[in-house]
């Protein structure tokens, strides 16, 4: 996996940013599915966890989780966190079309 990421100021809060393209070579992909390989939305959720960790924040919890299409193998996944009020807001799209969202409540990492 390649990765990119950038925390700029937010108005009421704050914006993080990553871009990450999967190779198909990642073991998450073996045997989800054969002959048809799509990211497994917990990848998605371990990616948004990792940027938040990477801006101090941790999960607590995600009351609120949207897959909405599937992502395949080499995909570039545009993954913007907006963290305010002790949540963050999460979409992941790709190809320009949302492809998850989720709100999470966080915790100090």
């Amino acid at each position: 996996m390649t990765e990119s990421a950038d925390a700029p100021a937010y108005s009421g809060g704050r914006e993080l940013r990553a871009t990450v393209r999967t190779t198909g070579e990642e073991r998450f992909f073996d045997g989800h599915f054969p002959n048809g390989a799509i990211l497994p939305g917990a990848a998605l959720l371990a990616l948004a966890a990792q940027l938040l960790a990477e801006a101090g924040m941790a999960i607590g919890t995600a009351p609120r989780v949207r897959f909405i299409e599937p992502v395949e193998p080499g995909t570039a996944v545009e993954i913007l966190a907006v963290v305010r009020d002790g949540r963050a807001d999460v979409t992941w799209s790709a190809h320009e079309r949302l492809i998850a969202r989720a709100r999470f409540t966080l915790t100090e990492a």
